[in-house]
């Protein structure tokens, strides 16, 4: 199963409320908030619901232990490989996991590198950008 980041990268000010609801279910309440999520149809929904304000991806595992070690800043190296190995595999869920999600991140640095409103396809910023989100994630980290 893949891990997706999610990024909010727009404000709230004149946000439809279905949007609003989609951004409060995944816990996006701030820009530049970040959560993880697996990928399923039910969060696939919500995501598409709420594309132009959240861009997303598959995460990297190096990616993954990093916001685990700023989440949870007491784990060790090989809790933080467990939980990874557990998530992808299935057999642990968020929920079991002592974590504080969403993690507020900076604002890129250089800045986004086109336009907030327009889709990553169409040399934009948000939406669906597969495994592009982890050089966007090591930038605001």
């Amino acid at each position: 199963m893949e891990i997706l980041g999610v990024v909010r990268i727009r404000g709230q000010a004149g946000t439809p409320w279905r949007v609003q609801l989609a951004l409060e279910q995944l816990k996006l309440t701030r820009t530049f908030n970040t959560t993880i999520i697996p990928s399923s149809p039910d969060f696939t929904g919500l995501l598409r619901e709420a594309e132009p304000y959240l861009t997303w991806g598959e995460l990297e595992d190096d990616v993954l232990k990093e916001m685990l070690s700023r989440c949870a800043p007491n784990l060790s190296q090989e809790e933080s490989q467990e939980i990874i190995l557990g998530l992808k595999e299935g057999k642990m869920r968020l929920s079991d996991i002592n974590i504080r999600l969403p993690l507020r991140l900076h604002p890129p640095s250089g800045g986004f590198k086109g336009k907030i409103s327009r889709s990553y396809r169409s040399r934009g910023e948000f939406g669906y950008r597969g495994r592009a989100i982890n050089a966007l994630l090591k930038k605001m980290m």
